[in-house]
């Protein structure tokens, strides 16, 4: 999904874009009653990149110095709070009983290698036999946990009597 989005907000980084919003900027500007000018340019800060040159029109100046950093930073912006390596970190949340019966074995396995050093005895198999036990124990649920302090309050006060790794 991330790819996705990173592609469509990558596809609104032109010209054509920017000069329909610009069209609409003026409109509004228009009816405020505000011009819409660029900064004034000193001459020392002619050679910033941003700067522009005195000459620049306003539209220039906007889509240089404020446009094509914006589209750049919600590219960049969920790439910095969602790395892909991190990714398995959130597929956890399948472990919510209401979502539990929607888990792939590819899924499993990478919830596996993200938390196995977190397991009391990080065996594999003793994984795979407590998820096969969670997952007929939510099967089983007439009105399961719909949220993840549903599921914890639910996981505390219906104490199992056998032991459980997942409910410890």
């Amino acid at each position: 999904m991330q790819t996705h989005a990173k592609t469509v907000i990558n596809e609104q980084r032109n010209d054509t874009v920017f000069d329909s919003i610009w069209e609409k900027m003026k409109v509004f500007a228009t009816c405020v009653n505000i011009q819409l000018e660029k900064p004034r340019t000193a001459k020392r800060m002619t050679q910033r990149s941003t700067a522009g040159v005195a000459s620049d029109t306003a539209s220039k100046y906007f889509k240089i110095n404020v446009f094509f950093p914006f589209i750049d930073h919600c590219v960049a912006q969920p790439e910095e709070r969602f790395p892909e390596d991190k990714s398995a970190m959130f597929l956890a949340s399948k472990l919510m009983p209401l979502k539990v019966h929607t888990m792939s074995q590819i899924e499993t396995a990478k919830i596996y290698e993200w938390y196995s050093s977190d397991l009391p005895d990080g065996d594999r198999s003793t994984y795979y036999m407590e998820i096969q036990r969670w997952m007929t124990f939510c099967n089983h649920l007439k009105d399961p946990p719909t949220s993840l302090s549903e599921s914890i309050q639910y996981l505390l006060q219906t104490k199992r009597k056998e032991k459980s790794n997942i409910g410890a």
